[in-house]
C-alpha cells in the first residue's frame, strides 16, 4: 500500500483535531493558558518576528554598550543586526525556529493559576467546560500549524525550491499478505506474556508477606 504526500498542508486538519482532543480532556480551564500562550507565541515568531527579535538584540547588544562607556573603552561592538542576520538570512530563521521553541515549551510548562483548585488541576465539570476547550484546542494547533507552515516557507525560499521532503513522493507502507504467518507469533507472544506475570508475580511477592 502506498500513498503520496503533496504538501505539509494536508497537517492542518490532523493537527486541528488533536488540539481539539487534548482540549476536550483538559476542559476550558486548562486549555485557555496555553491557546493565549501560543496566540503571543505567534505574534512573536511568525507574525511580526523582525521587531520581536530587534528587540531582544538591542537589549543584548546595550550591555556591552553600557560597559564600553563606563569603563571609557573603545571596542568595535556588533550591531543589533550582526547577531541574529538580516531576515533573509538563515541565521535569522533558526532564529525564529528557537525562540518559537522556547516560547512553546514556557507555555506548556507552566503552571496557571485559573487551572487548579486548592493545588490540583481543575477537572471541567460539565460538557460545555470540556466543548470550550475543544475549541481553544483546535485553535492551539491551528496555531502550531500556522507556524509550522511559516517556517517552511521560509526555508523554501532560502532553498529556492518550493518542495520540501518528503512532499512530492510516495510513501510505501509494507502489508502482510498472507495473515496466517503471524500465527506463529502466538506462542512466543504467550510465554513472553507469561515470564512478564511471573516478574511481576515475584516482585509483588515482599508486599503481600508484608501485608499479611
Amino acid at each position: 500500500m502506498s500513498f503520496s504526500f503533496e504538501t505539509y498542508n494536508s497537517l492542518l486538519l490532523p493537527l486541528v483535531i488533536l488540539g481539539g482532543y487534548f482540549g476536550w480532556q483538559r476542559g476550558f480551564w486548562g486549555e485557555a493558558g496555553f491557546t493565549i500562550g501560543m496566540a503571543l507565541t505567534l505574534l512573536a515568531t511568525v507574525i511580526y518576528p523582525v521587531e520581536f527579535i530587534s528587540i531582544i538584540s538591542r537589549v543584548i547588544v546595550l550591555f556591552p554598550r553600557i560597559l564600553n562607556v563606563a569603563l571609557g573603552l573603545s571596542l568595535d561592538l556588533p550591531t543589533s543586526d550582526d547577531l541574529f542576520g538580516a531576515p533573509d538570512t538563515g541565521r535569522f530563521l533558526l532564529t525564529r525556529v528557537l525562540i518559537f521553541a522556547l516560547l512553546a515549551f514556557l507555555v506548556y510548562s507552566g503552571r496557571y493559576a485559573w487551572a487548579y483548585d486548592k493545588g490540583k488541576a481543575r477537572a471541567p465539570k460539565a460538557n460545555l467546560g470540556r466543548f470550550v476547550g475543544a475549541v481553544f484546542g483546535a485553535a492551539s494547533g491551528f496555531f502550531w500549524f500556522l507556524a509550522g507552515t511559516n517556517f517552511l516557507d521560509a526555508l523554501r525560499a532560502l532553498r529556492a525550491d518550493p518542495r520540501i521532503p518528503p512532499e512530492g513522493t510516495v510513501i510505501s507502507v509494507p502489508i502482510i499478505n498472507n495473515p496466517e504467518t503471524l500465527l506463529g507469533l502466538v506462542p512466543t507472544m504467550l510465554v513472553v506474556t507469561l515470564l512478564v506475570l511471573m516478574v511481576l508475580a515475584l516482585l509483588r511477592l515482599p508486599n503481600i508477606w508484608r501485608d499479611s
